[in-house]
């Protein structure tokens, strides 16, 4: 037991560090993570990246399920999960005027743990970012004020938005879960802009900081056996803001700060509420299929952006799952296998266009160790806008691993 709890504080103590950590890193290079508080995360948890991320009907089994706390309910009473990932993507971005443009960038997507929480229950504890922000727009050509001159300007924005959760799921009935999530997301999204005058220039740093809290609920039904019908709910909240702005003047290499403005209040940003359904289909031990809507009710924010309008935003997906054969004497029996395809309509309206997103997804994954731990590896390719007015097109690409090992904790030792 002592080995355990050493374990279990080890486990802690890698997601507060993952914490800090992501505080400084974003996972995108997306002009569109210009609007708002970020591109939403593309991130999941274990095998649910290789699904067309579905799953608020899978109930987990020995995979820990982030869609749906309700999947932690009747939790193997002496398992004990941990899964961490990290993640690259490569965006190629296209548009009228200029040549196409590759950026690749990568990072940690996850780290999370789950273990049982008494009879029928289970709690888990997750770290993942829920937005990122990494963009450069250069050579802007902006008119001076009572003049007929421009200057010019580059602006580069980088951080987002990390969600901590603990999600809880309880059993009711052999047919019946339910569970709840606490997130607490916070995050600095940093822009810095530089201007260039005739004969000096101008530093604008901003720091915007976000934080506040988010309410999940969850629920499970086994309709009859082999199908189960799943639902999600998430409140609407409020983000808390505030900005740290220094504006530095730059004279012959020389740097002189004019104003330094600290803790500025600025306007809170407003989450919306969200809710989901999902069913997942199980016709024998070797198929499994995920089927996932969700809406998310932006429009009833009243949150506003400079350039385009929020609108509700609709997401659907389908995913499978194949393993040869559970009982296989063979490895290669045990492999899974998987695929899925994810619409998302997006949040944002420019110009009466929807910045919307569509992907196909790819994964498998390779058994480790005898107590089910898995080696998951995802491709995804996808396609995020068009090219129209002042929008581009994103082809992107996703590759994502995640290590999600299972152990045998809480059990009384026989002999010492």
């Amino acid at each position: 037991m002592k080995s355990n709890k050493q374990m279990l504080l080890l486990s802690c103590t890698l997601i507060t560090g993952f914490a800090l950590y992501a505080q400084q890193n974003g996972l995108t290079s997306s002009p569109y993570s210009l609007f708002g508080l970020g591109t939403q995360s593309n991130a999941n948890i274990g095998k649910y990246n290789g699904m067309g991320k579905t799953g608020i009907a899978d109930q987990g089994d020995i995979h820990f399920n982030i869609i749906n706390p309700a999947s932690l309910g009747g939790f193997n009473k002496n398992l004990f999960l941990f899964d961490f990932g990290v993640s690259a993507e490569l965006n190629d971005l296209s548009d009228r005027s200029i040549d196409d443009q590759r950026r690749l960038v990568a990072n940690f997507s996850n780290v999370a743990i789950a273990f049982p929480a008494g009879k029928n229950a289970g709690i888990g504890i997750s770290l993942l970012p829920s937005t990122s922000v990494g963009y450069s727009l250069l050579g802007l050509q902006e008119p001076i004020e009572n003049s007929t001159e421009t200057f010019v300007s580059n602006v580069f924005g980088s951080g987002g938005i990390n969600d901590i959760r603990l999600s809880y799921g309880l059993q009711l009935t052999t047919s019946f879960k339910v569970g709840a999530k606490l997130s607490y997301l916070w995050g600095k999204i940093e822009e810095e802009e530089t201007v260039q005058l005739q004969v000096d220039g101008l530093l604008i740093e901003d720091e915007n900081f976000y934080g506040g809290l988010q309410l999940g609920l969850g629920m499970q039904y086994k309709i009859f056996p082999g199908f189960t019908f799943g639902a999600s709910f998430d409140f609407s909240t409020e983000l808390s803001a505030s900005r740290t702005q220094t504006i530095t003047r730059v004279i012959e290499s020389q740097l002189s700060v004019l104003s330094l403005e600290e803790e500025q209040d600025i306007n809170n940003f407003n989450l919306p509420m969200a809710t989901g359904i999902g069913f997942n289909y199980r016709p024998n031990d070797s198929w499994s299929f995920n089927a996932d809507y969700k809406r998310y009710f932006w429009g009833e924010t009243d949150q506003e952006d400079n350039i385009g309008q929020f609108v509700n935003q609709d997401i659907m997906g389908i995913g499978a799952e194949y393993i040869p054969k559970i009982n296989g004497l063979y490895y290669w029996q045990h492999i899974n296998f998987r695929a899925g395809i994810n619409y998302d309509s997006g949040y944002l309206q420019v110009n009466d266009v929807n910045i919307d997103h569509i992907s196909a997804s790819l994964g498998i994954g390779f058994p480790v160790g005898r107590r089910g731990g898995m080696l998951n590896i995802s491709y995804t390719r996808g396609v995020r806008g068009v090219v129209e007015g002042i929008l581009v097109q994103e082809n992107l690409s996703q590759f994502n691993i995640n290590l999600s090992l299972s152990d045998i904790w809480f059990q009384k030792r026989l002999l010492d």
